[in-house]
């Protein structure tokens, strides 16, 4: 694998009272912010040949937004990546990757977010800063694994900012 690519879930609606976590749907805004995120990846020439997504309703619906753009993506729905710690995201990953040049997750925070951390820990400097920040709803990290001693931050998505950031290597 060459590249993974963190992307968590769009905006789902609250959850209402006596209802499951797992069935929250997203909202309209999140099936826009899934749509960017879709777009901006395809545009950048990020496509998953693979893509595992947790079980609820909120990423299963945020990979619907996306995938018209990506055909040829094979999904695999994880049970194990609902409220995921880093390490269980990663093994998912390291489980499933195969022949995948670009693995995509599909998942919550905050373990996306901390693997990201995890993985770019030891870069230091602009990388590692860039991860830590906020992780909001439909933001993607596109991590280079090209030299797996040496993840770098490839791209990075924040759709409340309105513009990506790519890094700077």
């Amino acid at each position: 694998m060459k590249r993974l690519i963190l992307l968590r879930h769009a905006m789902a609606v609250p959850r209402a009272a006596g209802a499951e976590d797992r069935d929250r749907s997203l909202d309209t805004g999140g099936r826009d912010q899934a749509e960017a995120a879709g777009r901006w990846l395809a545009d950048q020439g990020f496509a998953p040949d693979t893509v595992l997504v947790s079980p609820t309703r909120r990423t299963r619906e945020t990979w619907d937004q996306i995938a018209p753009r990506f055909p040829a993506a094979r999904l695999q729905i994880e049970n194990a990546l609902y409220d995921a710690m880093p390490e269980e995201i990663l093994e998912r990953v390291e489980h499933q990757a195969g022949g995948a040049e670009t693995l995509m997750v599909i998942a919550h925070n905050p373990g996306l977010q901390e693997l990201a951390q995890m993985m770019l820990a030891d870069t230091g400097g602009a990388d590692f800063e860039v991860v830590s920040r906020a992780f909001p709803t439909a933001s993607a990290a596109v991590i280079n694994l090209a030299d797996p001693a040496k993840p770098r931050l490839e791209a990075r998505f924040d759709p409340s900012h309105g513009r990506p950031r790519a890094s700077a290597d």
